[in-house]
């Protein structure tokens, strides 16, 4: 969650500062770690299932 929280005050600054490109490069960088943890997550679930 503190994450998270971290993410949306990140991308505030940035956006005040305008700055466009690592707005999107930012974005892009938390969506992929995002999925990763998706992904992860999946693996657990199919795990403790299998079990």
């Amino acid at each position: 969650m503190f994450t998270l929280l971290k993410l949306k005050l990140d991308i505030s600054n940035l956006i005040r500062k305008k700055d466009t490109w690592i707005v999107i490069k930012t974005t892009i960088h938390y969506g992929a770690n995002l999925s990763s943890l998706t992904n992860l997550g999946k693996n657990i679930v199919q795990t403790r299932d299998s079990l």
